[in-house]
């Protein structure tokens, strides 16, 4: 592309337009306009996985929409906006296990844009990193941070408040997901616990991982809602208790977190509901889930 730009750049008198510059120059500019459309059609393929994944997690979480926001990330609390710190700050963090007796700051995610939202100003909601909250609801968090993957790998991660996200945005996410998978042996005890079965505890968590790698695979096929509406009646009554269990330690520093995450708990007029950014208020309540069909179309 650049080649072609300087060869356009300096000026062309009509004395030099001879029938094969013509030619050439056609010939160019035919294979550019073919190369942007190719590249356009992956873009648009991987953002409409990225739509398909996140249509998947509205199924598994419906029933419990209104008790927290989907999309929910933890940043360092120290430095957190500062040049370069979060790379450096991952890179002392060798095992997944260093985040125990860190202090993070939770920031909730817009769904539309998957932009990171003014959480408590911009501040995010500091608390020492809940391990036991994570093992309890480790469904939600592991699904949600899938997501945030895919929207990492498709270019749609926006907002995170440091200079070079896209350089550390995606080890950001991984770090994430390596500690929940520290966690699992005590996300099949909570969720057994919870489910008073341990074999269908084992079970559902399995089902969450199968549809974690699904949506990380090289497939690029759309989400199974079909059997995201199974794992989800099988996982809503696990999901509300550790979804009240958020509320309760966010609470206890942050009585009116609800009101201060930066998102707005909206029900649209098709019946979806979700947290988004304030200025989509309006229009999520008209467009409901076609918001979301809109929000990965390229001009």
């Amino acid at each position: 592309m650049e080649e072609l730009s300087r060869k356009f750049i300096k000026p062309i008198h009509p004395e030099d337009m001879h029938d094969e510059k013509i030619d050439e120059m056609l010939r160019l500019l035919k294979e550019a306009r073919g190369d942007v459309k190719e590249i356009k059609e992956d873009v648009k393929a991987v953002l409409r996985l990225s739509e398909a994944h996140f249509k998947m997690l509205c199924t598994v979480l419906f029933g419990v929409d209104k008790l927290a926001p989907k999309l929910i990330c933890f940043l360092p609390a120290e430095d957190f906006k500062a040049q370069g710190r979060l790379g450096r700050w991952l890179k002392k963090l060798t095992s997944p296990k260093d985040w125990f007796n860190q202090r993070v700051r939770i920031f909730f995610i817009d769904p539309i844009t998957r932009a990171l939202a003014e959480t408590n100003g911009g501040e995010g909601f500091e608390i020492q990193f809940p391990k036991a909250w994570v093992a309890k609801a480790m469904p939600y968090v592991k699904l949600g941070l899938t997501v945030l993957k895919v929207a990492v790998v498709a270019g749609k991660l926006g907002g995170i408040p440091i200079p070079d996200i896209k350089a550390v945005a995606g080890e950001w996410v991984d770090k994430q997901l390596e500690v929940l998978k520290e966690l699992k042996g005590d996300a099949i005890k909570e969720l057994s616990a919870m489910t008073s079965d341990p074999d269908l505890a084992a079970e559902l968590l399995g089902k969450v991982d199968e549809q974690c790698e699904e949506m990380l695979s090289e497939k690029m096929g759309e989400a199974s809602v079909s059997e995201g509406k199974a794992l989800g009646e099988k996982l809503q009554a696990p999901l509300e208790k550790s979804l009240q269990e958020l509320d309760t330690l966010l609470k206890s520093s942050y009585p009116n977190w609800k009101d201060e995450c930066g998102l707005v708990c909206t029900t649209a007029r098709d019946g979806t509901t979700e947290w988004v950014l304030p200025e989509h208020v309006e229009r999520f309540t008209v467009e409901g889930a076609a918001l979301f069909a809109d929000s990965v179309q390229l001009d």
